[in-house]
């Protein structure tokens, strides 16, 4: 009996192993079988690791090339920079925008406004001509429009929640923050992840990278990731090393 892992790899071994086993019994002849299994073997080459390899001469030019790629950077006005800094001069002066590979944490006891911080910051990124990726495993997309309508036209989500009571005045400021926030050249797509391991969250997010939908993602949070077959196999049912594993798996 086999167990299906998350990985595609082994599922593509597995069916791998199921043609190679009806070849078989078909009675193909083997060297028709030695033939097709070569071919078919190529396709499961680990990727080349020659680029994670940089020789002495090579850092200085990688070095040169990255300095020359920051004066460039400096002499943009600031709102062509495409940097992920933040949407407050204090965290500005303290923390310097995030670099590529980077992740960040926002820690703090529950209630202390960690969720809303985040879609601030996702925000202000989508203002700037980021494409941004929010992924919630706790909070509804109804919940999550609603805050970003009561973050921005400062009406109650208690009150969108009995729209009856909504004014005419309360309707125009919605739909005027609306128009406002379609124009900007960024966008915030939210992606809905209850009950997801963090290996089929990170499957959705190159699938929107590659259509080129995620600049940056943003999660809502971490320790909420379902535990894989594969994590739970490996790491049973310590949370710890199954959360450090998702940070792995997030930052590569």
């Amino acid at each position: 009996m086999f167990e299906i892992c998350d990985d595609p790899r082994h599922e593509a071994f597995l069916e791998l192993a199921r043609q190679l086993n009806q070849r078989v019994f078909a009675q193909e002849a083997p060297e028709n079988i030695y033939d097709w299994l070569s071919g078919s073997l190529g396709k499961f080459r680990p990727p080349d690791n020659s680029g994670a390899i940089m020789d002495w001469k090579a850092s200085f030019e990688l070095y040169d090339a990255e300095i020359a790629r920051r004066i460039a950077l400096a002499q943009l006005p600031e709102s062509e920079r495409k940097q992920f800094n933040w949407p407050w001069p204090s965290w500005n002066n303290l923390i310097d925008p995030i670099e590529p590979g980077l992740l960040v944490l926002l820690a703090g006891p529950d209630g202390s406004g960690k969720t809303t911080f985040a879609e601030c910051i996702a925000e202000y990124w989508a203002r700037r001509g980021q494409k941004v990726v929010f992924v919630h495993f706790e909070l509804s997309k109804i919940i999550m429009l609603d805050r970003r309508a009561a973050r921005h036209t400062a009406i109650a989500r208690r009150q969108l929640k009995l729209a009856g009571e909504l004014t005419t005045k309360d309707l125009a400021d919605i739909e005027r923050h609306k128009a406002e926030l379609l124009k900007w050249p960024g966008e915030v797509t939210y992606l809905h992840t209850p009950g997801k391991s963090m290996e089929l969250v990170i499957r959705e997010l190159v699938a929107l990278k590659d259509a080129g939908q995620c600049d940056v993602a943003i999660f809502d949070y971490l320790e909420k990731a379902a535990p894989s077959a594969a994590q739970l196999k490996a790491f049973g049912s310590n949370h710890f090393q199954r959360e450090a594993n998702d940070v792995e798996l997030v930052k590569t």
